[in-house]
């Protein structure tokens, strides 16, 4: 049965992201992104191939195929009532019956999805200072139409910039013998 807001946010393993103050950098939004995907990958899902929770949400299509076999379909909206297609389809009362009970699962499934990216925008907002992610927000409705993928994508794009003095560090840690 599909989760409701609480009880996602109750299996959250990072149920407050660790906050990146100041100018976020490149060791800042990693940590940030691996703690938003441990919230997502914790919460179940069989949406994908059931193992993965939502963790489609704050990966690329690119990356999410690479971690699963099988795709992810995000829910789309199933309105408020089941289609008049569906309806006049069924041709006894059970069969209607047959179609509500499908739609009202799908309204549960598609709530859930939208609670756990509502939730984790919420939480990457709370962790990140609004002047770095405000070019996103809406005057009227703030976050509600940005989405997870869409915000991480931002704060990578525009500050997850390696330096050479990173880059160096990098190559040197590669080089160094391994130390089990």
């Amino acid at each position: 049965m599909p989760l409701k807001a609480d009880q996602i946010e109750a299996l959250l393993p990072n149920p407050i992201l660790t906050p990146i103050v100041g100018e976020p950098t490149h060791e800042g939004l990693r940590l940030l992104q691996k703690e938003i995907n441990k919230n997502l990958a914790a919460i179940p899902s069989n949406l994908g191939c059931g193992t993965k929770g939502f963790l489609w949400l704050s990966t690329s299509t690119t990356v999410y195929a690479t971690i699963s076999s099988v795709p992810f379909t995000p829910p789309t909206n199933p309105q408020s009532t089941p289609s008049s297609a569906d309806l006049a389809a069924a041709s006894s009362a059970k069969d209607i019956a047959a179609v509500h009970a499908n739609h009202d699962l799908n309204v549960k499934l598609y709530e859930e999805y939208m609670a756990a990216d509502r939730l984790s925008v919420k939480l990457i907002t709370n962790a990140v200072e609004d002047i770095f992610t405000a070019s996103l927000a809406n005057e009227y409705t703030g976050y509600a139409s940005v989405t997870t993928k869409e915000l991480l994508k931002h704060l990578n794009d525009e500050y997850s910039d390696i330096d050479d003095a990173q880059l160096s560090a990098n190559l040197v840690t590669i080089g160094a013998p391994y130390d089990p």
